[in-house]
């Protein structure tokens, strides 16, 4: 039934269904076409990484608020854009660091 496939923060117990996926890709429709049939054929880009934190609609279509989570390339491309500001600062630069990351 649909729902074993409920998100987290609907229904009365507000827990997930059974079969509920609470991780995944966050999309964004491009394009739609619809069928002969009355199906719809989507085209989709995928986003980010997510994670559901709570849902807020289940009908007529389910709808969250999530997380985004950063993938491995995202986190090596930050580390390079850091290491490369911090070696363009040089050796003269003293560079402080925040009082809560101390």
């Amino acid at each position: 039934s649909h729902r074993d496939y409920m998100l987290p923060g609907i229904g009365r117990s507000g827990s997930e269904g059974s079969k509920a996926t609470s991780q995944g890709t966050l999309m964004q429709v491009v394009a739609v076409k619809r069928q002969p049939d009355a199906r719809l054929m989507l085209v989709v880009q995928a986003l980010a990484r997510a994670v559901v934190l709570r849902c807020t609609q289940a009908l007529p279509y389910a709808r969250a608020d999530v997380q985004m989570l950063p993938d491995a390339e995202q986190l090596r491309a930050a580390a390079r854009t850091s290491r490369c500001t911090v070696s363009e600062l040089g050796d003269s630069t003293q560079l402080s660091v925040p009082a809560p990351l101390q």
